[in-house]
């Protein structure tokens, strides 16, 4: 039996994936990313920015945050510098399972997640602290 997938879900993907970060550090951080559209953003304390978003078919589930390292073959990273360019602390999508606070796993962010009619949004905030640098 061949089963065929609802084409609709595809042009309009049910699940819409969102990530932020929100710096709790004193200081603006320059954040430079290999993965996002905004690839180099300046982020003032006590702020939070999206650096990213995708969407996925509803039959996509469980592998929603891994949209943040867009699937590329490419070791994607997050580099935080400040505001002279200095750099603070790299992150590897490689190394998300070494020991210590890492982007690229999801344990260190915070999710909300929440239904609105036909879609189910997921929603991820890192916080960039004072220690983590």
């Amino acid at each position: 039996m061949i089963q065929a997938c609802d084409p609709s879900d595809y042009r309009d993907p049910r699940n819409k994936c969102e990530w932020y970060v929100t710096n709790l550090t004193k200081d603006s951080l320059l954040i430079k990313t290999t993965f996002s559209s905004y690839e180099s953003v300046i982020l003032v304390q006590d702020t939070t920015i999206l650096i990213d978003n995708t969407a996925f078919p509803k039959h996509d589930n469980g592998i929603f945050f891994q949209g943040i390292y867009n699937f590329n073959t490419i070791d994607d990273s997050v580099v935080v510098c400040n505001i002279k360019g200095d750099e603070l602390i790299v992150w590897k999508e490689s190394q998300r399972n070494d020991p210590g606070k890492q982007f690229f796993n999801e344990k260190y962010w915070q999710k909300r997640e929440w239904e609105d009619g036909r879609y189910t949004y997921h929603e991820w905030t890192f916080e960039l602290l004072a220690e983590d640098l």
